[in-house]
């Protein structure tokens, strides 16, 4: 059944036929409770539960969000040190590996113990060579303190009881990270700790000043930890310019992108301090 619903919502390219099919699929799913374990998707072998919303979106539709992937496939290149910054289980990193090739490294972050152990349980299943998983949080300043985690949200709506979590967690900058681990660059970033970013960019300074990295930023516009145009101030300060994530084109007028931060509940932008290729 599964594999029917699956030839089925990549066969309807009309969104309303996809809306019926991920409905009837929901329904199939809470009267079967059926947990698909094993998938491989363009040569990637992942661990899945599909009562798991970004779990359901990699099984159908081979992305966590079409934009942002589509962004990745495009700037991502061979031979780049690329950072999945809030990695969760993995729908970015094994993407990015693949395109960086045997020459570039991917380096993953994610604090959470849930989502890291799904991190690491697809790692296995892989034979990636040129990852490094990294269960630690980035900040603007280095520290060690217990924080409660959520880092998983159901198809059915809510958050998974069972992702929740109070962890030990480890803090570092960016810039004593790489330090610390003798990475001389950056290319590319792709950012997303659920309204900490400013918080990241503010311990990447060395960072952004020296390596200038393409950023693919992903932030939750309700945090209370941030107002949104802050990071883009502070990104301005560094050079930086604003792309739209679904076209990859010049965003000139920065006032409308900013008046228009509060009529979403999040903003996926890239910023660059060059022209998009």
């Amino acid at each position: 059944m599964l594999k029917f619903l699956k030839r089925k919502f990549e066969k309807f390219q009309v969104q309303v036929f996809r809306k019926f099919i991920i409905k009837f699929y929901e329904i199939y799913m809470n009267l079967n409770r059926f947990r698909l374990k094993i998938v491989k998707i363009d040569g990637i072998t992942y661990h899945l539960d599909l009562n798991e919303l970004c779990d359901r979106n990699i099984y159908f539709l081979s992305y966590q969000d079409k934009y942002v992937h589509n962004s990745i496939i495009k700037l991502c290149k061979n031979g780049m040190v690329a950072l999945d910054i809030g990695a969760n289980i993995g729908a970015y990193t094994f993407i990015m590996a693949q395109l960086v090739g045997k020459k570039g490294q991917v380096i993953a972050f994610e604090p959470t113990s849930w989502a890291f152990s799904k991190l690491k349980k697809n790692m296995e299943l892989n034979n990636f060579n040129n990852i490094i998983l990294n269960r630690i949080a980035l900040s603007n300043e280095t520290k060690t303190e217990k924080r409660h985690f959520i880092s998983s949200w159901l198809v059915k709506g809510g958050q998974n009881p069972f992702s929740k979590s109070d962890d030990i967690i480890q803090f570092i900058t960016l810039d004593d990270y790489l330090l610390k681990n003798g990475i001389l660059k950056v290319d590319f970033i792709k950012l997303d700790v659920n309204g900490f970013e400013l918080k990241v960019l503010q311990g990447a300074t060395k960072t952004l000043k020296e390596c200038k990295p393409i950023i693919i930023l992903e932030t939750c516009i309700q945090s209370p930890n941030l107002r949104v145009e802050d990071i883009f101030y502070y990104l301005i300060d560094y050079g930086y310019v604003f792309y739209s994530i679904v076209n990859l084109k010049k965003i000139n007028s920065f006032n409308k992108l900013i008046n228009s931060i509060y009529n979403r509940s999040t903003l996926d932008v890239i910023a660059s301090t060059e022209p998009l290729k």
